[in-house]
C-alpha cells in the first residue's frame, strides 16, 4: 500500500508519529515532513532507526497510506487492504448486547446534532483512548453487524461535516472494552456515555480510561 501521489495533501495533511518518543511532526508537504523526521532521528540516533532519504521516504509514504486508510480516504492510496467479510452471527457472542446498548446510541446522537463536548475536553479524552491497549483499529465488521457498521460510518463522515475531530483521529479505532467506536465517543456528554454502559462493562475498563474518571 502507498500514497497514490505523494505531492498531493492528504486531509489535515501529511505528517509522521514516532511512538517510541511520542514525537509528531508538523503536518506539512511530503518532503518537508521527511525533513523533520531526518532531523528527529539524528537528534535522537539512540532509536537507531534510518535516516538517508530514500528509506525514509518510503517510510512516510507507507505511514501516510495507512492513515489513509484508517480514516477511509482511499482516493488518496493504491493497494489498500479489501475490508474482511462480516462476522457470522454466532460469533458475536456477548458483543451484541454491547452493540445494541453502545454504538447505535452514537449514530442516533451524531444524526440528532446534540451538543458536543468542548474541544479541549475531546482532545483530551483522544490521546487517553489513543494510547490505550484497548484500542483497536480493525475493520468495523471486525466488530459489528453489517446494518450497525454502516450506520457508524454514515455517523463519521457526519461527525467530519460538524467538524467534530480530534488531532488522534487516525490513531483512534474501536474501544474492545466497551465495543464504541472512538472518533464519535469522544465528543459525547459524559452522562450519556455512561448512561448506556452496563456496570460490567465499565468495570473491565482500563484504569486509565476517562469514562469512570470524568464528573
Amino acid at each position: 500500500m502507498q500514497l497514490r501521489n505523494r505531492q498531493l495533501q492528504i486531509p489535515n495533511g501529511i505528517f509522521f508519529y514516532e511512538p517510541r518518543t511520542k514525537w509528531r511532526s508538523s503536518p506539512g508537504s511530503f518532503s518537508s515532513v521527511v525533513d523533520q523526521i531526518i532531523a528527529h532521528r539524528q537528534g535522537n540516533s539512540w532509536l537507531g532507526l534510518a535516516v538517508d532519504r530514500a528509506t525514509v521516504e518510503n517510510e512516510l509514504d507507507t505511514f501516510a497510506a495507512r492513515v489513509c486508510e484508517q480514516m477511509g480516504w482511499n482516493d488518496y492510496i493504491i493497494g489498500g487492504t479489501p475490508n474482511p467479510p462480516p462476522p457470522p452471527p454466532l460469533s458475536l457472542g456477548s458483543r451484541v448486547a454491547n452493540v445494541v446498548g453502545a454504538s447505535p446510541v452514537y449514530v442516533e446522537w451524531i444524526a440528532s446534532g446534540a451538543e458536543a463536548v468542548p474541544h479541549d475536553l475531546s482532545e483530551k479524552r483522544a490521546k487517553t483512548c489513543a494510547d490505550c491497549p484497548m484500542n483497536d483499529k480493525g475493520d468495523l465488521l471486525r466488530f459489528f453487524t453489517l446494518p450497525v457498521a454502516e450506520g457508524i460510518r454514515k455517523a463519521l463522515n457526519s461527525r467530519r461535516e460538524m467538524k467534530l475531530e480530534s488531532s488522534e483521529d487516525w490513531r483512534l479505532g474501536i474501544c474492545t472494552g466497551c465495543d464504541c467506536p472512538l472518533r464519535l465517543k469522544i465528543h459525547m456528554p459524559i452522562e450519556r456515555v455512561r448512561s448506556k454502559l452496563k456496570p460490567e462493562v465499565l468495570a473491565r475498563l482500563e484504569p486509565r480510561c476517562w469514562i469512570p474518571k470524568e464528573q
